[in-house]
């Protein structure tokens, strides 16, 4: 048996098990949340993980973190005022009923799932992201292609979304508005004026090294790209005037509006045609790649849908899903290789965030990604949304599907091993954080009261009312934080931690 296989316990089904009894009579039965077995069917039980969220669970936690980013910044910052009822109101927050995850491990894949139980009515974000019709993506991205990703995007589900989202946020509200009134795009000004009557399904594919491409100056390398919108007249709109303005001509070929950029860019000469017939509009790195892809979804080509790996990869997924992403074995291997030989500057230089990325690159070069690949969909349901990523890692404990479906498109996803392996590597990441901002506090003051190195340094120094620590930190595993007698700013740590492997992070 697996060593992270979780057995129902008392512990695992506090939030999913409402108590009958009252307090007259104690030996009541104990009773399932009235949405349980809707949510629960939905998954995968008995596996790595089970977890389950009633809407009391859920709305109380979205709504304690929206309180503390809205109390930070009434604090800390200029931006007050952030409305936390109103954002979820704007998240359509009570039309969650309960929320549940399972992981399970098959065949060398993990299969993770989660479901939103929305019964009464459609959440913000199936409106706006969701669509109950079938994935086309793989139908349109040519067998071999390294990366698809496709969704879809409704503007017009509710036209004052963005005012409502911007009254909800206050101040900061109010600011972001001002700098969006600001710019002086005319691509961003044009989508501005016509988003609330997008309501299309987008798909991105590109592939590394197509079969009969040349990459640039003749490199065999040749990788080649695509964007595609379907019902797409309200784009075009945005399009055809900006492409006039630039003095750019298109050609009609039949029922094809066709533009082909006179220079070559990086060995590509990029292309837009737009399908009156079929109110289809291509973006692509070559007019020959649209033309294999438009084969593809024709069956006059080999398309993804027929990959052997991705045929496997689609086991246990929902029999329709609307919107997801696809990474295949070659997009792994060239993105860690690129990570290995360039790394990843501009962020060496934050001393928590180095070591979770360079442990997270670990995982991800000892998994086997490279030979599999990752599949993750999204299926909108008439009462739910249902998340399934099918992977050879595990993401047991992940909930924010959109930061997964993000991550995957660049390769990369916090993925590990087991529940307890991410839990204190979880840990050891969040005390790293506490460390490096309790040190940036120390250096700020032995800077500005001008002590010297080997002066007196006490907790009451740092921390209290009116100091740069209201309270001392906590570590989140338990951990004790031990403090230098003195101020030794470049000589090394202030503070320490008694937990193994918490290291506090070099002082700069």
């Amino acid at each position: 048996m697996n060593k992270y296989r979780l057995l129902p316990s008392l512990g695992l089904l506090s939030a999913a098990l409402s108590i009958g009894a009252s307090a007259e009579n104690a030996m009541a039965p104990i009773k399932l949340s009235p949405h349980f077995d809707a949510v629960a069917s939905k998954l995968e039980m008995g596996g790595l993980s089970f977890s389950y969220k009633d809407k009391a669970a859920t709305q109380a936690m979205v709504k304690n973190l929206l309180e503390m980013v809205a109390a930070y910044l009434d604090k800390y910052t200029e931006y007050k005022g952030v409305n936390v009822q109103q954002l979820t109101d704007v998240m359509t927050l009570e039309a969650v009923e309960a929320v549940g995850n399972s992981a399970s491990q098959q065949d060398g894949y993990v299969h993770y799932r989660s479901y939103t139980y929305t019964p009464e009515q459609r959440s913000t974000y199936a409106k706006a992201y969701g669509e109950m019709k079938p994935s086309v993506a793989m139908q349109l991205a040519p067998a071999g292609a390294d990366l698809v990703a496709e969704m879809h995007f409704n503007g017009s589900y509710d036209p004052d979304a963005e005012e409502k989202m911007y009254a909800a946020l206050g101040s900061l509200g109010d600011l972001l508005k001002q700098l969006q009134d600001q710019q002086q795009n005319p691509l961003a000004d044009a989508y501005q004026k016509n988003y609330t009557k997008i309501n299309s399904r987008l798909t991105f594919i590109a592939d590394i090294s197509p079969k009969g491409f040349k990459g640039f100056q003749g490199l065999p390398l040749g990788a080649q790209c695509l964007i595609s919108i379907t019902n797409a007249m309200p784009v075009w709109e945005i399009f055809e005037p900006l492409l006039k303005e630039q003095g750019l001509e298109v050609e009609v070929d039949g029922d094809v509006v066709r533009l082909v950029f006179p220079e070559e860019m990086m060995g590509w000469k990029p292309c837009l045609e737009y399908h009156q017939a079929s109110g289809q509009l291509f973006v692509a790195s070559t007019q020959e790649y649209i033309a294999l892809c438009v084969q593809a979804s024709q069956g006059k080509a080999p398309n993804l849908s027929s990959d052997p790996e991705v045929v496997k990869l689609k086991e246990g997924m929902p029999a329709e899903f609307s919107n997801m992403v696809y990474v295949s074995p070659n997009f792994s291997r060239t993105a860690l290789s690129l990570i290995q030989g360039f790394g990843l500057p501009q962020i060496e230089e934050v001393e928590y965030t180095r070591p979770a990325l360079e442990m997270l690159l670990q995982k991800l070069q000892a998994s086997a990604i490279t030979q599999t690949g990752t599949l993750y969909a999204v299926s909108f349901e008439e009462k739910g949304t249902l998340h399934v990523t099918n992977s050879p890692l595990n993401i047991v404990g992940m909930e924010n599907h959109s930061f997964t479906a993000a991550a995957t498109l660049v390769g990369v996803s916090t993925l590990f091993t087991g529940a307890s392996y991410y839990r204190d590597n979880a840990n050891a990441a969040a005390c790293a954080v506490n460390m490096a901002s309790f040190q940036k506090a120390v250096d700020a003051v032995q800077n500005i009261e001008g002590y010297e190195n080997g002066d007196a340094l006490t907790w009451e120094m740092i921390v209290g009312e009116g100091k740069p620590f209201p309270e001392k930190p906590i570590c989140p595993a338990g951990g004790v934080y031990t403090l230098s007698p003195v101020f030794m700013h470049g000589e090394g740590s202030c503070i320490s931690c008694s937990v193994s492997g918490h290291d506090a992070p070099l002082a700069k």
